[in-house]
């Protein structure tokens, strides 16, 4: 299995209080030592017998343009099969048909974790990877929700709907407005990309459209907020 480079004072916590074990080494800028962050991070280590080594501004800029001045290399995370997911009678997936954006990705990852989504599923081309930079911007949400790559986004689509799954997809003209959606518990929302919106090919898999209402016609909620938006209705009703 691959490992992970991270960077980002949120995204290195997280990974450190969560599975220390697999975490081969920390990197820190010498000059960052007095900030409070940074000497918990050290402290962290300390405490965990992990490795730190010292980087310059070169070697951290390889990874991220913004790195907060802290990285680290630990184990990837193992992701689930498609077929492995819909295990719970209540279960939340995100479906990112197309987005390119790698800090779209990670604030969608962050929201997908404090609102509970199971996973993330995104396509192998066209498409932003779990980088160094989404994983910053998702700040630990890499470490809770796995993102499952694959190969085909129509037929993932299909099998989840064998899985007991409804799939409504995020777009402008939708048939119901999100703010009346009453998703099932077992639900997939998709998300199209930044610029098109879904393939005709994803919309023809989801079972209903839902449109945000908005008061300004022209323009349209970026994603990350349209997924965000969705997520925190799913969770609404089920709070009842």
């Amino acid at each position: 299995m691959k490992n992970w480079q991270i960077v980002g004072i949120h995204s290195v916590k997280e990974a450190l209080k969560r599975r220390p074990k697999e975490v081969h080494f920390v990197a820190l800028k010498e000059s960052n030592s007095k900030q409070a962050d940074i000497a918990e991070i050290e402290n962290l280590c300390k405490k965990k017998k992990i490795e730190v080594r010292i980087w310059n501004e070169k070697r951290f800029s390889q990874l991220a343009a913004v790195h907060q001045n802290v990285a680290a290399e630990l184990k990837a995370i193992a992701s689930p099969e498609v077929e492995d997911l819909g295990q719970r009678e209540q279960s939340l997936v995100i479906v990112l048909d197309g987005i390119e954006d790698p800090h779209n990705l990670g604030a969608i990852l962050r929201s997908s974790w404090l609102l509970e989504a199971e996973a993330i599923i995104i396509p192998k081309d066209r498409a932003a990877k779990l980088s160094a930079t989404a994983i910053k911007v998702a700040c630990g949400g890499a470490e809770h929700v796995p993102v499952i790559t694959v190969t085909n986004l129509s037929s993932s689509l299909q099998e989840l709907k064998e899985q007991g799954y409804w799939i409504y997809g995020l777009a402008e003209g939708g048939e119901q407005n999100l703010f009346q959606w009453e998703p099932a518990d077992k639900t997939v929302i998709v998300v199209g990309a930044e610029d098109k919106g879904m393939r005709k090919s994803t919309r023809g898999q989801c079972d209903q459209i839902v449109e945000i209402w908005q008061t300004k016609g022209g323009a349209s909620f970026n994603a990350s907020v349209a997924a965000a938006l969705a997520m925190n209705r799913y969770r609404q009703c089920f709070q009842k």
